[in-house]
């Protein structure tokens, strides 16, 4: 409590005295809910690889090009001197304005339905987003496996998953080996299925990169009240997105989970073929997926579930990297492939 007060009070003079502020959650960065004498506010604390000046910036550039295409989101109120972000301690925090809502109710056919609508219309506008900005170049799962990270502009990159995980296999005792072989084959795959040449021919959207339970507000009437957090959103392929939402909200998540559990946050959903469809039908009738779209759908899924499992093991302990790496990976794949 007392860092928020102090970015309150040096960098925030004028929202008015706190009366209360509520910890919410984050896993790579973190945030407050506020209320003061003048209103009711959400203060960011940005996660260190995102607290980069330029990644901020153009963070906030998106939001304002998503309001102005009618896409429910909000954009960072001004500070001190009139600037919509500060930097302390290496971390870039930022205040906006608290959006009421909730998260999605489980069973609702109509808030999956207006989830699907909303994904479909903040693509459409997202994609005339992508020449403003060029691409991002990271070291791919460089936290989890530094010794064998890829550096690409792609998140899920499958050629950068399969050599990490083979640099990361052929380290390992027969024992390990045995235990990883299944996640290495299935990254083989990916790569192969949907590697940089096929990447290529769907890659011309802009992404969220990040839509997961804890990212999407619904209003009591079931309409979607917000969309937050993007900063994963680059140039990508749209079909990334849908396979997120697929995971998270078409069949639902087993077990209850806070935004700062990494092994709540990459459980195996459930698998509902009567939601998947629903919710395929409502993104197409707003923005068809392409035919090539369709066929590297579960490809995409596949290698997000894999992305989960390999960045998430720099969040547990040495000693555990390997049951979260593979846990329930083969029923995963064998039982996502019914539902395509």
């Amino acid at each position: 409590m007392d860092e928020c007060r102090e970015i309150l009070e040096s960098c925030y003079p004028d929202i008015g005295i706190p009366v209360s502020i509520e910890e919410g959650g984050g896993t790579a960065g973190h945030c407050w809910r506020i209320a003061t004498t003048g209103g009711k506010y959400l203060l960011r604390r940005r996660g260190r690889r995102t607290s980069e000046p330029s990644l901020v910036q153009r963070d906030h550039a998106f939001r304002r090009f998503l309001v102005a295409g009618g896409i429910p989101t909000s954009c960072a109120l001004p500070g001190r001197g009139g600037d919509c972000y500060f930097i302390a301690n290496g971390f870039a925090y930022e205040l906006h304005p608290f959006v009421e809502g909730r998260f999605m109710q489980a069973d609702s056919a109509d808030e999956l339905r207006n989830l699907a609508s909303c994904l479909a219309r903040f693509h459409k506008v997202a994609a005339g987003f992508r020449n403003q900005c060029s691409p991002l170049e990271f070291n791919q799962f460089g936290a989890a496996l530094p010794d064998y990270a890829k550096r690409s502009s792609r998140i899920d990159d499958p050629e950068g998953m399969f050599w990490a995980l083979k640099g990361f296999y052929d380290s390992l005792d027969s024992d390990g080996r045995e235990k990883v072989a299944f996640v290495l084959s299935l990254a083989e795959k990916l790569a192969a299925e949907y590697g940089s040449d096929i990447y290529a021919q769907v890659d011309d959207g802009f992404i969220h990169g990040d839509l997961n339970l804890t990212n999407i507000l619904f209003a009591e009437d079931g309409s979607v009240a917000g969309l937050f957090d993007f900063d994963w959103a680059m140039p990508g392929a749209r079909i990334r997105d849908v396979a997120d939402a697929l995971h998270f909200f078409a069949g639902g998540l087993p077990k209850p989970f806070s935004s700062n559990d990494i092994w709540g946050l990459t459980q195996i959903p459930r698998f509902n073929g009567r939601r998947t469809t629903l919710f395929l039908d409502a993104y197409n009738a707003n923005y068809p997926l392409s035919n090539l779209e369709r066929k590297l759908l579960l490809a995409a899924w596949e290698a997000r579930v894999l992305a989960f499992h390999i960045e998430g093991m720099a969040k547990v302990p040495l000693e555990r990297r390997i049951e979260f790496l593979t846990r329930e990976m083969p029923d995963f794949v064998h039982h996502a492939q019914t539902l395509f």
